[in-house]
């Protein structure tokens, strides 16, 4: 699992490499944006992890999200970056009957994605983001897609306060959908000398 790991952290490095001399464009300015909020996840937890519903005792299907972006190539109003992300899907506890005793299971689903990113800003405030990669779990990878709506308040020249509507759907067991709102920070550092 960790050689897995690594493989598709290094892939998803070379693959931004190459983007930036393949698009023919250079890198003008960094945008980082650190973003954190809660939700809900939409999925059947029996199917997903196939018990019977009767063995589960406990479960909640809180969905927290922690991620940090970074965008780095223009093209007016589209740019081109990266995610990295946690993601907190649901918690599980489960008593399966057994005979001298029962077998407890009992988990919390929380990938980590790595994703091309892409945002689309339709004016200084109102902006779009799609993003696909893989979802790393602790027993395999699959691979998910991502899009929220957002709003930017400035609160400086180069820094902006974030809020956006997101979704995910990753294709693990049960497919889970997960929703909810973020709110973070973003600091765009400029690349290019003035003249």
């Amino acid at each position: 699992m960790a050689k897995t790991k690594i493989f598709i952290i290094f892939s998803v490095c070379i693959l931004f490499l190459i983007i930036t001399p393949v698009t023919g464009k250079t890198i003008e300015s960094l945008t980082f944006r650190i973003n954190a909020g809660v939700g809900t996840t939409i999925i059947d937890l029996p199917t997903a992890l196939d018990w019977n519903e009767g063995y589960f005792e406990d479960w909640d299907k809180l969905n927290v999200r922690v991620n940090i972006q970074c965008e780095f190539l223009d093209f007016s109003s589209f740019r081109l970056g990266v995610e990295v992300g946690y993601n907190r899907l649901y918690y599980y506890y489960v008593r399966v009957p057994w005979v001298p005793s029962p077998i407890i299971y009992e988990g919390t689903i929380s990938p980590i994605n790595i994703s091309a990113l892409g945002s689309y800003m339709f004016n200084d405030e109102i902006f779009v983001q799609v993003g696909i990669g893989p979802y790393i779990y602790g027993d395999g990878v699959v691979m998910g897609i991502k899009g929220a709506l957002g709003y930017r308040i400035p609160v400086g020249e180069n820094m902006a306060v974030p809020i956006s509507l997101v979704g995910d759907v990753n294709f693990g067991d049960g497919t889970p959908i997960s929703f909810g709102l973020t709110v973070g920070f973003e600091y765009k550092l400029s690349l290019s000398k003035s003249k």
